[in-house]
């Protein structure tokens, strides 16, 4: 609910399990919130297993604070998980540091009134962005470096690169990536990129 609150002041850093399959969540949601004021850094290493890490805030007044983070990466995803950064339906992450060190992420930010500040991110790498809703409109405006990711605009969003001029896959770690807009009013600005390598 609004007045819930899960505070961990002493959390400096969040790293993923090397010995078996994984997942930690944090999650806020309802109007909750989850400060981390001291958190600076997620890191899971290759271990060979499923890990993942999920940052989730969901619904109007839902937040996660954790204004130092500025590392949220793993080394590998061989199976094809990816941690995730969520914001949705009005949910805010307060992660204003976490700038280009950025790997194996789903990146997803559903509706308009939602926040993460994407317009901090230089670089991505082998993660996954998907912005998602009407009046949905995001500007990457110093993202400079996407290297074997995809992004999926849908439900009348868009989402603009405008310092993006090199679309690199030539480093791709698992699978396939894909640049897509779906349904009406949907929009996916790449006018800067030059060249796309695989």
């Amino acid at each position: 609910g609004a007045s819930s609150r899960l505070e961990l002041p002493n959390l400096s850093s969040i790293d993923g399990n090397t010995t078996g399959r994984s997942e930690q969540i944090l999650r806020a949601s309802s109007g909750g919130t989850i400060d981390l004021p001291r958190l600076s850094s997620v890191q899971i290493p290759n271990s060979g297993n499923f890990t993942s890490v999920q940052l989730e805030a969901t619904g109007a007044g839902s937040m996660i604070q954790a204004p130092m983070l500025s590392t949220f990466s793993k080394q590998s995803s061989a199976l094809g998980d990816l941690s995730v950064l969520a914001a949705r339906d009005g949910g805010q992450l307060d992660m204003p540091r976490l700038a280009n060190r950025i790997g194996f992420v789903e990146i997803i930010i559903d509706g308009a009134n939602s926040r993460l500040p994407v317009e901090n991110f230089e670089s991505i790498q082998s993660s996954s962005i998907r912005i998602n809703g009407p009046g949905n409109v995001r500007d990457f405006s110093t993202l400079i470096k996407a290297e074997g990711s995809s992004i999926f605009v849908s439900g009348g969003a868009e989402a603009r690169f405008p310092k993006l001029t090199l679309y690199d896959n030539t480093r791709l770690t698992r699978g396939t990536t894909t640049l897509e807009a779906r349904g009406a009013g949907s929009r996916l600005d790449l006018s800067h990129v030059q060249q796309l390598t695989s």
